[in-house]
């Protein structure tokens, strides 16, 4: 179900609903509210997988120069940055609402 979450976002879906989201997953929509209890129980979820997946650029810079080391965090936040804008986009929609 974490995964359906993520996939739909990826799409530009938005914020995805039950319906959708046990659509996605092939399972019925009581066992969203069962495995998770609520909406909220499983957007935690899939921000805690999402939070583990940026781990790796907290790592030391490998560059010895401040040269070397600017240019790997700017790396890093264009990575970053990339790979959120589909959840910004889907809370951006959803907050509109």
């Amino acid at each position: 179900m974490i995964n359906a979450v993520i996939a739909l976002v990826d799409e530009d879906q938005g914020i995805p609903g039950a319906e959708a989201i046990a659509a996605r997953a092939r399972v019925g929509l009581r066992s969203v509210f069962r495995h998770f209890g609520d909406m909220d129980g499983l957007y935690v979820a899939v921000i805690e997988r999402i939070g583990r997946s940026y781990t790796h650029l907290s790592r030391p810079y490998e560059a010895s120069s401040w040269q070397g080391q600017v240019g790997e965090a700017m790396a890093r936040r264009m990575e970053m940055f990339e790979t959120v804008l589909p959840y910004r986009r889907a809370a951006d929609m959803h907050r509109q609402r």
